[in-house]
């Protein structure tokens, strides 16, 4: 039962760290963002952050950054 608690601890830790880094992003949406931003920003390992970009926005991290560009863009457009 233990590793089943700490899994679930993780996962939430985990899940809050994207989320924080989420909000990063979108409020540095106009500099130019890399891996080493992200992770430093994050304290995640680049496979970790890939899976929690599949997991919670079913892409990848540079192609949501992109996406968020765009529609940042047409709507001060």
């Amino acid at each position: 039962m233990g590793l089943i608690r700490n899994h679930k601890r993780s996962a939430q830790a985990h899940e809050k760290q994207f989320d924080e880094l989420c909000l990063w992003i979108d409020a540095h949406i106009e500099e130019p963002i890399g891996w080493q931003q992200m992770m430093a920003q994050s304290g995640l390992d680049s496979q970790t952050l890939q899976m929690l970009f599949f997991r919670y926005k079913s892409t990848t991290p540079m192609t949501w950054i992109r996406h968020r560009r765009e529609t940042i863009q047409s709507k001060s457009a």
